[in-house]
């Protein structure tokens, strides 16, 4: 991005290799630990001249609060659908009129069936996830273990968990370790994949 410093770009792009691996931001812990700053005062001044230069944004409440915001440049986006409502562990809510679209980058996706959910209420908000953020999801039926989906079980919750295929199960895991049904196990004929999880957008808001 123009206008930055070489560390500015640095922490930049950090962040934003961060955000497509983990799906949240980075702590300002975790940034001076990568690049082996010794005080946070001086991280939270980068990411303070970040945000003046509308590269990043903070989120209020949250405590992982980076919002990558630097946009994609037109000739390389695709417009994808934004289909329904995503709330965790219940039946996806979709859209009798799919007249909803978001620019996303097309490098980050080979998939032309690419599209969005909103999130809708706090189920997911342990694990960095908010109401209103936009999970953009390309559909696919198959995942590789360690891979984050969307999966629903046959009897109808849909969930965003990280897939591990086991010799009669498939083993379910939060995005939190911290959450109490970290780990749930299931037969393979009771659930199905949706799609793969590629990124999630911060506030989504419908203009």
């Amino acid at each position: 991005m123009n206008g930055l410093t070489a560390k500015q770009n640095a922490i930049l792009e950090y962040i934003k290799n961060y955000i497509e691996m983990h799906h949240y931001s980075p702590s300002l812990e975790e940034i001076k630990n990568h690049f082996a700053v010794s005080s946070l005062s001086t991280i939270h001044e980068h990411l303070v001249a970040l945000k003046k230069k509308k590269a990043i944004d903070f989120q209020k409440g949250a405590k992982r609060s980076i919002v990558y915001k630097v946009p994609c440049p037109k000739e390389e986006q695709m417009k994808i659908p934004i289909v329904g409502n995503f709330s965790s562990g219940l039946p996806l809510e979709l859209y009798e009129k799919q007249d909803l679209f978001y620019e996303f980058s097309k490098s980050s996706t080979r998939h032309d069936a690419t599209y969005g959910l909103k999130i809708h209420g706090n189920g997911l908000i342990n694990e960095g996830i908010f109401n209103q953020d936009l999970l953009i999801i390309e559909a696919k039926t198959t995942l590789q273990n360690g891979e984050v989906g969307l999966i629903s079980l046959k009897s109808g919750p849909t969930y965003i968990k990280k897939y591990f295929e086991e010799s009669e199960t498939i083993k379910l895991e939060s995005l939190n370790p911290l959450d109490f049904h970290f780990q749930e196990r299931f037969k393979k004929e009771d659930l199905f994949i949706r799609g793969k999880l590629l990124t999630v957008i911060r506030q989504f808001e419908f203009n």
